[in-house]
């Protein structure tokens, strides 16, 4: 029976995780990635693992900030809590869409039942539900930096 990984919001990473992930990773290419989550915890969770994959990250508490930092950066990837106090994740994504349409937007949630084809078929890239675990953050990773290879190849 395979053992069920850690989810973000209970695993520490440990200077051994860190050594194999670094080791993994170390001819990544660097991505510019924006979280956006009311959680704290979530934000500087995700932002440590990013970072130890090569990421340069940016973190925002709001609808409002994330759209700020937007229209000041450019990044690869985003990845957008679904509810925030001040608006909702699609709401978000329709305000990042006039200012940046190749950003590759990963809608988040801890809300069970929003079905990952509808948010396909919104725009976004994926879609990952809370709680989520590094190996999940990795796949992502993965899956923009071959997306951004494919597209360039074109």
């Amino acid at each position: 029976m395979p053992i069920a990984q850690p989810s973000i919001t209970s695993q520490q990473i440990s200077g051994e995780e860190k050594a194999e992930i670094k080791k993994d990773d170390k001819k990544l290419e660097i991505l510019n990635v924006l979280v956006i989550d009311d959680e704290e915890f979530i934000l500087t969770s995700m932002a440590r693992i990013l970072k130890l994959n090569n990421c340069n990250v940016k973190t925002a508490l709001s609808g409002k900030d994330a759209i700020k930092l937007v229209e000041k950066n450019k990044f690869d990837l985003i990845f957008l809590d679904m509810l925030l106090p001040d608006m909702d994740g699609k709401t978000i994504f329709k305000e990042i869409r006039k200012i940046d349409k190749d950003s590759q937007i990963v809608f988040i949630s801890g809300q069970i039942g929003l079905e990952i084809e509808e948010l396909k078929n919104f725009g976004a890239f994926t879609y990952i539900q809370k709680p989520f675990t590094i190996d999940d953050i990795k796949r992502i990773l993965l899956e923009i930096r071959e997306y951004k290879t494919n597209v360039s190849n074109v």
